[in-house]
């Protein structure tokens, strides 16, 4: 089922479509849900085209469940929140004015530790304004991490191609509030409108399956599974070398370290 939103604007005094070349595919119970992408301040009417043809005019139970990564409340900006991929991590909160409100969800619970920790996040922020918008990004939670302590002199990273990443240079931390803050200039050119934030560059399964291949085809290295992680995904043991003396290596990636540091 796809879903276009539009509304009528009663400055233009016409049906129109300000920042909304969104489709969004939903499954078939969840047909009530929509996209409001224009502000009440700047709407008279929603309305919502299904699939079929249908159109009718959304109320204010379905306003209430729009999808929370979505906001628009820059009038002629609409922006989108998204960490619908392997690794993103983030909650949308709310929008007041140029400034995008966050929080870092949380990790699943440990045993061991008896706790839930909370460092990482990882989400897309896409743009789509008529002209150059500078936004600020705030994570409102960000006092409340497993490390606090980690926070000052922090910079975000970003990266327009998921491939380099860069850091956010006014990234700034304000341990009172516990809140971290960063603003990034967002350009129409569309290499700029979809930029991905995160704490550190993430290192997807996609990429350790590759390890894992190349080490598969590596001369001298037998790669076997020793059982599944939480989540299913296979553990594998690669085993190199020759002689008597056996060396385990283990590796765990801590949240907030980088790479090397392990």
């Amino acid at each position: 089922m796809v879903f276009v939103c539009s509304s009528t604007d009663p400055n233009k005094k016409k049906n129109t479509e300000d920042g909304c070349p969104f489709q969004m595919s939903f499954k078939r119970d969840a047909v009530d849900q929509v996209w409001n992408l224009m502000t009440p301040k700047s709407c008279l009417m929603h309305t919502c085209e299904v699939a079929s043809g249908k159109r009718r005019k959304l109320n204010a139970k379905d306003l209430e469940r729009v999808a929370p990564f979505i906001s628009h409340n820059i009038v002629g900006v609409s922006v989108s929140i998204s960490d619908a991929f392997d690794g993103g991590n983030i909650e949308y909160v709310r929008t007041e004015e140029d400034v995008v409100y966050l929080k870092i969800k949380a990790d699943p619970f440990t045993e061991l530790e008896q706790t839930n920790h909370m460092q990482y996040f990882s989400f897309r922020s896409r743009v789509n304004a008529e002209k150059d918008q500078k936004l600020t990004y705030v994570i409102q939670n960000a006092g409340e991490c497993s490390f606090p302590a980690g926070w000052p002199e922090y910079k975000v990273f970003y990266s327009t191609n998921r491939t380099t990443w860069r850091r956010v240079l006014d990234t700034s931390y304000d341990a009172e509030q516990g809140h971290l803050r960063w603003s990034f200039h967002h350009s129409k050119v569309p290499l700029r409108d979809s930029v991905h934030f995160c704490y550190y560059p993430p290192y997807s399964y996609d990429r350790h399956l590759d390890l894992i291949a190349k080490c598969q085809s590596a001369d001298g290295a037998i790669v076997k599974s020793i059982g599944n992680t939480l989540d299913g995904r296979e553990l594998e043991c690669i085993t190199c070398g020759y002689g008597p003396m056996k060396a385990w290596i283990i590796h765990r990636q801590h949240p907030g370290k980088f790479f090397q540091s392990c």
